[in-house]
């Protein structure tokens, strides 16, 4: 698993990036990451996320999973 921080145009992007076996997703499916963190009504972590995020998406890209949240920054005080 990776994880990057970039911060810019007065936003903060956080990416989590976790491969997959591709060969056991296509024969034996289970539940998807966005499913797994839904768990758990309103105190669900994803839950939890888009209530501090803007944005929260989920994706693959070249074959890794993705979750990448945007936040806007504030000026500090």
């Amino acid at each position: 698993m990776t994880l990057t921080f970039t911060a810019g145009g007065g936003v903060l992007t956080i990416r989590v990036r976790y491969p997959v076996d591709t060969v056991a997703a296509e024969t034996a499916p289970g539940p998807g990451v966005e499913s797994i963190l839904s768990e758990g009504g309103s105190d669900a972590p994803l839950a939890v996320m888009r209530r501090l995020a803007s944005r929260v998406e989920f994706g693959r890209v070249d074959g890794v999973e993705c979750c990448t949240l945007v936040a806007p920054l504030t000026a500090a005080t």
